[in-house]
């Protein structure tokens, strides 16, 4: 992505602004037919180019913040408010909805749900045209915003064709095309592949220069938090746990954060880890405020770890087995972990070596469950018909865990869809224990959860949605209700069990929506970014379930971003280029190879970076790529 030229000064943050852009004083709100009122008075101010940071655990209440900044909460949400909300100095529930609209703009969770047009660069000119723009400006600041998220030569594709990371961008572009004062982000890159993110985060300072507030709500954190100048916790139950700038938070708090399962910056979690274990050189350094010195960036941890204690040692073995998480969650593995894969390196691979995904789990006796060969998925008709994917080979065995990485467009969802027969192929092969399917027909052997969980849903209740899947079965209703209440009690349903789909937070929809396809037995089941708007707790939960349906024998194949996810739980990585297979083999071996990542548009885990720069500095530190090969 490249910065967009700068315009000036944000719309409506005047260089004589006195206090805040936006601040709320004891804010809860209540949304109509609950009597809930989440989250617990929350108290933030939001100056002029200034990046603030909203953390807290699914469910506590991070989102419903975010839409009352821009009037979404009270006035088009059935919902009420206590305490205040100011935006440029005006109360939000007496403000003009046009006046709002001009000051704030907004990137929710899921794009679908922000996308009106049929074209890219309509969807951008769009919200410029509902400003009143001049038309003759309309145009050039709308494909100035494309060009930044890297979208300019889709301007005139269909938002529709594109992939759901695709839509992202598309949406943000839309946001910075509005120069807004306050720019409010809810995971705005949780569809993003790595480098898209860290090119989103890199246009911050250009945002900052232009005297835009933002308020970013985002669980990864590693490419984020250099930008950052603020930064409010909540806890599960929309408590805040602490206010302050990055360091003071994270050194003096990081422990309560991770306690209330939120995912801390990698930088901080080694620094935990090294300091739990003994391994730093003397004790860690104070600031004038007495509060602990932390590294935040992968930078000083790379300084750090060099000089710690575990510079002079060698990594563990990655057979040694699963150790804890540092930022104090559970084992690394969520359960029992599979022996890796043979010693053999990633496959580079091209179109025509279709015969060698797998070969080295089936020497060792693993039974195949999913096998594909050869497969083309097209896309489109007439001049627009193009092949999404091209020859693709894969092959999982019961038991393990495929990770299937790319960047955004690359094809992953498309395969996922496929193998459910969701997709259409035009040549190749998919069997599924050893039966050939057809193309485009679905079956009970191969299940698929989506990338954007509401598409799912299909009953009124949390519950009636677990247990639908059974009930089509013809599975005993006493069976069925057992079943039922221990995924909730598993996937932290519970309280929402009489709730609306619909009207849970993100994560809790995908929770419900993973939770609503493992109550029956599939051959293999696949999954799309299961983790997408995960805090840490929930996620190490909801991989742990996984873990078992495989013990159970089932096959996994998961498309993720997440490349700490892949390091940490899948037994094999296959990285998806422009539709092609450009690599497959044992996880750890692949995602260490930042050249082949390189080429794939992607990046190593940050566990993999930050080792690498240690060993600059000390040569004896190996790149890991999970943490479970640190001592």
């Amino acid at each position: 992505m490249t910065a967009p030229a700068p315009v000036g000064r944000a719309r409506g943050a005047g260089a004589d602004a006195v206090g805040p852009l936006a601040r709320l004083d004891r804010v809860s709100v209540r949304y109509a037919g609950t009597g809930t009122w989440v989250p617990q008075g929350v108290t933030l101010d939001l100056p002029a180019g200034t990046t603030t940071l909203l953390l807290g655990p699914s469910g506590c209440g991070k989102s419903t913040v975010t839409l009352t900044l821009n009037g979404l909460v009270p006035h088009s949400v059935p919902s009420d408010y206590r305490g205040s909300v100011l935006v440029a100095g005006q109360e939000v529930a007496d403000a003009d909805i046009a006046h709002l609209a001009g000051t704030v703009a907004m990137v929710m969770q899921d794009p679908d749900s922000q996308v009106v047009t049929t074209r890219v660069l309509d969807e951008v000119c769009y919200a410029l045209e509902n400003l009143r723009v001049p038309a003759d400006r309309i145009e050039p600041r709308a494909m100035s915003a494309l060009e930044a998220v890297g979208m300019g030569r889709f301007a005139r594709a269909s938002p529709w064709e594109l992939s759901g990371g695709q839509r992202q961008r598309v949406v943000l572009a839309a946001a910075l095309a509005v120069e807004p004062a306050l720019l409010v982000l809810d995971e705005p890159t949780a569809n993003l592949d790595p480098a898209g993110s860290a090119d989103f985060y890199a246009l911050l300072p250009v945002l900052k220069e232009r005297g835009t507030a933002v308020l970013v709500v985002e669980h990864d954190l590693d490419e984020l938090i250099g930008a950052i100048d603020h930064v409010i916790a909540l806890d599960a139950d929309g408590a805040t746990i602490a206010v302050g700038p990055p360091d003071e938070v994270f050194g003096a708090h990081g422990r309560a954060l991770a306690a209330a399962g939120i995912r801390l910056p990698t930088a901080v979690r080694l620094h935990q880890h090294l300091a739990a274990r003994g391994l730093l050189e003397g004790a860690p350094g104070e600031e004038d405020d007495g509060a602990p010195r932390v590294p935040l960036t992968l930078d000083d941890a790379a300084r750090e770890l060099a000089a710690s204690r575990l510079g002079e040692r060698s990594a563990a073995p990655p057979d040694q087995g699963a150790g804890e998480w540092p930022d104090g969650g559970g084992s690394a593995a969520a359960g029992p972990r599979r022996d890796e894969p043979g010693a053999a390196g990633p496959r580079n691979r091209g179109p025509d070596a279709a015969d060698s995904p797998g070969e080295g789990a089936r020497d060792r006796g693993a039974q195949p469950v999913l096998v594909v060969r050869g497969l083309r998925v097209p896309r489109g008709r007439g001049r627009r018909r193009h092949e999404v994917l091209h020859d693709v080979s894969l092959t999982v065995e019961r038991g393990r865990i495929l990770a299937v990485v790319g960047v955004n467009g690359s094809g992953k969802s498309t395969l996922l869809r496929a193998l459910a027969g969701l997709e259409r192929w035009t040549a190749g092969e998919v069997s599924v224990a050893g039966r050939r399917r057809r193309p485009g027909r679905t079956g009970r052997a191969v299940t698929l959860v989506m990338q954007n969980p509401e598409h799912q849903f299909l009953e009124r209740t949390v519950r009636d949605e677990l247990a639908h899947g059974m009930r089509l079965e013809g599975d005993d209703e006493t069976a069925v209700e057992r079943a039922v209440t221990g995924m909730l009690t598993r996937f932290d349903l519970v309280d929402r069990a009489g709730a609306n789909p619909f009207l849970l937070s993100g994560g809790q929809q995908r929770r419900l929506s993973v939770a609503s396809v493992l109550g029956e037995h599939r051959e293999a089941i696949c999954l799309d970014e299961p983790t997408f708007g995960q805090d840490r707790r929930s996620a190490e939960a909801l991989m742990a379930r996984l873990h078992d349906v495989a013990a159970d024998g089932a096959g996994l194949v998961i498309a993720t971003h997440d490349m700490e996810l892949a390091a940490e739980h899948a037994d094999r990585v296959l990285v998806l280029a422009a539709g092609r297979v450009l690599a497959e083999g044992p996880a750890r071996e692949v995602l260490a190879d930042a050249p082949l990542l390189e080429r794939a548009g992607l990046r190593p885990p940050a566990l993999v970076t930050l080792t690498r720069a240690a060993a600059a500095l000390r040569a004896t530190i190996p790149a890991c790529a999970s943490w479970k090969e640190l001592v």
